[in-house]
């Protein structure tokens, strides 16, 4: 716990911060809710009440007002945000996440970077205590983003598209359309990278069909980026739907991107 921590825990007998959700104007769906306990038979001053809230201030300031996307911000969760904040390791990408990504995300991209940072050290207790805390502080997305960033997708797949459709083309708008899409549809949807051959996105194009065809869903989308995947992508969609008796059709949108960036959709029986 770094100074400023300290020094709020000594001016109080125990604090949490309770995240929530509300709409504003600002596409910032996030509501932060501090409960202060101070100490029993402690006389509460002006200046005593001033310091709290100076410190508090210094906090958000230093952690750069990223909290976690959970049902609570207790002083446990503050102390593994104190402790990200301090590796510069994912720094590029943390920027990333403030600047480019919607700000009603922004915290919940912030757990998922902690969640892959102790899934990567085997502590799988705590993996399952936030993501299942964010899954609950937000339905649908806590639990998608979590898997997205697990899996690397954030790295491989969001920010190339960014990069190329906001940085190459200057369409912002596009860009949150698909980015959206992404972040809703992921458990019915494969992306397609330039680590990725053939045979493995088309092995997983089928499994996922056949997985989403079992819970009852109706689409499986393929996201791909790049000339070479886009050609793969194409050629795996007319193998799988000449063969497939479950495909009842499929829909192929290029975006308008000189054939750079492809979703196809494979619409079920």
């Amino acid at each position: 716990m770094n100074l400023t921590l300290a020094r709020l825990k000594s001016l109080v007998d125990k604090f949490s911060f309770i995240s929530g959700n509300t709409k504003n104007s600002f596409n910032d769906n996030r509501q932060l809710n501090i409960h202060i306990h101070l100490p029993k038979k402690k006389e509460i001053s002006k200046k005593h009440i001033a310091e709290v809230s100076k410190t508090i201030r210094e906090v958000l300031v230093q952690t750069k007002k990223e909290f976690l996307g959970t049902t609570k911000q207790s002083q446990s969760n503050l102390r593994l945000v104190d402790g990200y904040s301090k590796d510069d390791k994912d720094e590029e990408i943390r920027k990333f996440i403030r600047e480019r990504l919607p700000r009603k995300d922004s915290s919940i991209w912030y757990s998922a970077l902690i969640l892959r940072e102790q899934f990567s050290r085997g502590e799988k207790e705590e993996v399952n205590r936030l993501k299942g805390e964010m899954s609950i502080s937000n339905p649908g997305r806590g639990g998608n983003i979590a898997n997205l960033c697990t899996a690397g997708y954030l790295e491989s797949h969001i920010k190339p598209l960014y990069e190329f459709l906001v940085g190459e083309k200057g369409n912002e708008q596009l860009f949150q359309e698909i980015y959206e899409t992404i972040v809703i549809e992921f458990p019915f949807a494969v992306f397609v990278s330039t680590e990725r051959n053939f045979k493995d996105v088309h092995n997983e194009v089928k499994t996922k069909i056949n997985l989403v065809k079992k819970y009852g869903w109706k689409k499986v989308s393929v996201h791909g980026i790049g000339e070479s995947n886009v050609k793969m992508i194409m050629k795996i969609a007319i193998e799988i739907q000449g063969k497939s008796k479950k495909i009842k059709g499929v829909d192929y949108s290029s975006f308008e991107s000189q054939g750079k960036i492809i979703t196809v959709a494979f619409n079920l029986k």
